[in-house]
């Protein structure tokens, strides 16, 4: 399935553009599918194929910090606290993905890595590691049992 989103830097850092930024080389170069936002804001618009839209904005934005050491950490998505039970692929997808990426910007400013977000997930909602279940499903229809 084709997805189309934006993504961008909420740069808590005060980085900047300049001509030798790596913001700078990601909107020169950006990744397969993306092209900088037209408005100059430092934004992608972007369509990538993929089962779900959370897959796809993380294959862009893996690719992103792979090449340019950029964590983009911003859908746009400016009512974070609305909600919609769209399914897998709608704007209920992209707060949750908007969500998951302010928790992986900001809690690496400060100080926590990948493992210690995936380990609060697993811990917060009873599932194993996939060492410990052997693999298992990507996703939940029906969300975390509670």
């Amino acid at each position: 399935m084709d997805h189309s989103f934006s993504l961008g830097l909420d740069d808590h850092e005060d980085r900047g553009v300049t001509q030798s930024s790596p913001l700078h080389a990601l909107m020169s170069s950006p990744p397969d599918g993306c092209v900088p936002a037209v408005d100059g804001l430092p934004f992608l618009e972007c369509s990538r194929e993929a089962d779900t839209l959370l897959e796809g904005i993380a294959n862009v934005v893996g690719e992103a910090r792979a090449r340019h050491g950029i964590l983009l950490n911003d859908l746009g998505v400016e009512k974070i606290q609305e909600w919609s039970r769209d399914g897998l692929n709608g704007f209920g997808a992209e707060t949750v993905a908007q969500h998951l990426l302010l928790a992986i910007y900001r809690g690496g400013l400060l100080g926590y890595a990948p493992e210690d977000l995936v380990r609060f997930i697993r811990t917060a909602t009873g599932s194993p590691s996939p060492a410990d279940s052997g693999g298992g499903e990507h996703h939940q229809p029906n969300g975390c049992r509670s």
